[in-house]
């Protein structure tokens, strides 16, 4: 891999992408970018964002791919010389050091006045920091500290309960087919406790480019052949979670090869991003609210529950 890196600060253009699934508060500017993921299997359109499914796009595989439609979005339609990618929940902190939890995130219950001063991320300062840099990272995690979590990636992934360890061999079945000289530092990594977390990260944009043509490539040859058969809808997400694997043994080969100037930063997680602070009644009076959560494989299950509440529901109440 070889880069021209060398930049002016006048022609730095800096975009960060906040990817939202949901209506949600968050950081709007010049160099804060919202995207909507997930539109192609969406009819709702939130108007001040922008859409993963305009322009050249993966947006009707987000089910799978998660926050990596927005990315590959800013791949192929945003120009810039930075790209940079958060969370509507998670940001990294330009500012100050802060105490931590059990997961290594600075926690926050939600937006505060002085969300931006306290982490910095006012454009100014954000512009003057990415600058300095190749590479901005949150900061590397020791899973193996973390509750329940295990020894090495391999428990790790096995632990969230949901998702299948033999996906992590078909990952790296796929890696030494199409780029064997990533291998060692695949088994390094698996072997490791040592992580980057949540897909987050901002990079120059020849490193973000040669990232994404590597990482999409591996990517769509897993989803290929992984059997997606009785997955939950977590477990449907496996393209996403591999993709964490992914970046963690490219930034592991990319820091071999080349001398980058690389920061970490730690990841602020807030609480609660919600627009509206409460949910009113529908009724006046005697009010049952009723809640339902179920993806397609519970539907006949589901069926039979509302049938039920139909058929069992007072005429006194209101549900």
């Amino acid at each position: 891999m070889c880069y021209n890196l060398a930049m002016s600060t006048s022609e730095k253009r800096i975009k960060i992408f906040i990817t939202c699934h949901k209506p949600a508060k968050y950081i709007k500017s010049n160099i804060f970018e919202p995207i909507q993921v997930n539109c192609a299997n969406s009819a709702n359109r939130f108007s001040d964002m922008l859409h993963d499914n305009e322009g050249d796009n993966i947006s009707e595989l987000n089910p799978m791919y998660c926050e990596l439609t927005a990315q590959y979005w800013a791949w192929k339609n945003s120009k810039a010389d930075y790209y940079g990618f958060f969370h509507y929940r998670r940001y990294m902190s330009f500012a100050g050091e802060w105490r931590e939890d059990d997961y290594g995130n600075v926690v926050e219950k939600s937006f505060g006045s002085d969300f931006l001063e306290k982490y910095g991320l006012n454009d100014e300062n954000v512009q003057k920091i990415v600058g300095e840099y190749d590479v901005l990272l949150p900061v590397c995690k020791d899973t193996a500290k973390m509750p329940g979590m295990g020894k090495d990636m391999y428990s790790q992934y096995a632990a969230s309960g949901y998702l299948h360890l033999k996906d992590v061999e078909i990952m790296k079945d796929v890696i030494h087919e199409k780029c064997p000289e990533y291998d060692l530092y695949t088994e390094n990594y698996m072997n490791g406790h040592m992580s980057y977390l949540n897909n987050m990260y901002i990079m120059k944009k020849e490193i973000f480019f040669d990232y994404c043509k590597w990482l999409f490539d591996i990517l769509d040859e897993c989803h290929k052949r992984i059997d997606y058969t009785n997955y939950t809808v977590e477990a449907y997400r496996t393209v996403g979670h591999l993709a964490e694997r992914l970046f963690n043994i490219y930034i592991a080969k990319l820091r071999n090869d080349m001398d980058l100037k690389i920061k970490e930063l730690q990841t602020v997680y807030i609480n609660n991003t919600d627009e509206c602070s409460s949910l009113d009644p529908a009724f006046e009076s005697n009010n049952v609210p009723v809640v339902f959560s179920a993806n397609n494989f519970y539907a006949p299950y589901l069926a039979v529950t509302i049938e039920s509440l139909i058929e069992h529901a007072s005429k006194k109440n209101n549900y």
